[in-house]
């Protein structure tokens, strides 16, 4: 089944959020810049595969499937520390015309999380409480398109020593085209993150 390569969601996607607001998050400010950065982080860092312990429901064999992945697990972060991934990812796939859907429903924590931005700045991150994602895709043997909304709270600490708390509401629309191993696109992402209204189009090239 090709439903593989599209039936993936990356616990390191969600990781960056955490540092992310609006006008009322507490303790010290993220310039603009940096939470353009951590908007880029986000849709930058590709779908990996479902953790190992996730379990899969699905319907008899046949043209169509419909697979529920339930999410329910502690993924490590880029730099250190973990993130909890709590909910599911549904795809529903018909094997004759290579088409379907996939539906992402979750709640990410992370607890000491560390994330690297583009320029190299650090951030430590840690649920306040958490970050929901939702996000639907259409598939196909060629191409992958959607769009996910990261919505929250999470407190963050940078390397430099500054600290707060911040509250994010983001979408990020992919744009792919499959091969075998990679997706190939662009990610357009607008919203507030950490009281800065961020508006891009970036580049993006995931594994499969």
């Amino acid at each position: 089944m090709r439903y593989r390569t599209a039936a993936t969601l990356s616990p390191f996607v969600l990781l960056a959020v955490a540092a992310c607001g609006d006008p009322a998050s507490s303790g010290d400010a993220l310039t603009e810049a940096e939470a353009a950065e951590l908007a880029a982080a986000i849709a930058e860092s590709g779908f990996l595969t479902p953790p190992a312990g996730a379990s899969a429901h699905q319907s008899p064999a046949g043209p169509a499937d419909r697979i529920t992945i339930t999410i329910n697990e502690t993924a490590p972060c880029e730099a250190g520390g973990t993130a909890a991934l709590s909910g599911s990812v549904t795809v529903d796939f018909d094997q004759q015309t290579g088409a379907g859907t996939m539906e992402l429903n979750y709640t990410m924590t992370p607890s000491n999380c560390a994330v690297r931005t583009e320029s190299g700045r650090v951030f430590t991150l840690s649920g306040d409480p958490n970050l929901k994602v939702t996000g639907q895709f259409n598939i196909s043997e060629t191409s992958f398109g959607g769009s996910i909304t990261y919505e929250g709270g999470f407190a963050w600490r940078a390397d430099d020593g500054r600290a707060g708390g911040c509250r994010m509401n983001m979408r990020a629309t992919y744009d792919f085209s499959l091969t075998e191993t990679t997706m190939n696109g662009t990610a357009t992402i607008s919203g507030e993150v950490c009281g800065h209204s961020v508006n891009r189009t970036i580049t993006v090239t995931a594994s499969a």
